[in-house]
């Protein structure tokens, strides 16, 4: 692959969204994941 790779999220809350795909994209043989992000939750649960 040997590409750079812009991974957009829409609401970054543990990580694990952006972690797991960044992880799959290096295994594949991307050179470059740089991820961004357009919002994170801040605190706990709302309903709480």
């Amino acid at each position: 692959m040997n590409k750079s790779i812009l991974l957009i999220d829409d609401i970054f809350d543990s990580g694990a969204t952006i972690k797991e795909i960044g992880k799959m994209l290096t295994n594949k043989g991307a050179k470059i994941v740089a991820p961004l992000v357009i919002a994170k939750t801040v605190g706990g649960d709302i309903a709480n």
